[in-house]
């Protein structure tokens, strides 16, 4: 055995010999190649929605992109939200990340990169989401008896539509959760014999 024996960065030739006492000797070569470890951190960049560091949005989920690059390579990009929710992004560079869930108020969303030797570095983003208020975004007109009509609202709000004719005694038509867009289509029925007829969203638990 040998021990402690001293190496250089690159190629190190080395020869081990045995002799007997009747002058016969054999040899075996090696060659180690001595590699620097890697220390270097990748670089990661989120570049959507937004450069900076801050983003505001009324939309309660969210795409991010970006890039990531290395001295040697690449092997992972990761992604958490608010230390909770996470997980692994699309491709490298670029990469991207869909429909991220956003709670009311800051969330801070971070992407990492991770190289083969383990080493990372991370960009982050603080998105301040502030849900839309239940609003009746627009009327679609009357089309075979029914009409439709937009409401906005908080993503996954959960709202009850009522109708009424006389806005005192007011009927259930429907349990609606606001979806991905922040918005929902709501087809009412045919007036029938009522000269007017009004409609409600109200504010449920989900």
């Amino acid at each position: 055995t040998v021990t402690n024996l001293p190496l250089i960065v690159g190629p190190n030739f080395i020869q081990v010999s045995a002799g007997d006492s009747s002058g016969n000797s054999a040899t075996d070569n090696a060659v180690i190649f001595r590699v620097l470890p890697d220390t270097n951190k990748p670089i990661v960049n989120i570049d959507f929605p937004t450069l900076n560091s801050t983003f505001e949005t009324g939309i309660g989920a969210i795409n991010l992109s970006g890039t990531a690059k290395d001295d040697s390579q690449v092997s992972e990009v990761q992604w958490v939200s608010n230390g909770e929710t996470q997980g692994v992004a699309n491709g490298l560079s670029p990469w991207s990340v869909n429909s991220v869930l956003l709670k009311p108020g800051v969330n801070v969303i971070e992407v990492s990169a991770v190289d083969a030797a383990g080493n990372a570095s991370v960009d982050s983003l603080a998105i301040t989401y502030t849900p839309p208020p239940f609003a009746v975004a627009g009327v679609q007109g009357m089309s075979n008896g029914v009409f439709n009509f937009d409401l906005t609202g908080p993503l996954g709000g959960t709202v009850v539509i009522e109708t009424s004719s006389n806005l005192l005694q007011w009927t259930p038509l429907s349990t609606n959760t606001i979806p991905g867009e922040d918005a929902i289509m709501v087809t009412a029925p045919d007036t029938g014999g009522h000269p007017l007829l009004f409609y409600r969203a109200t504010p449920a638990s989900p």
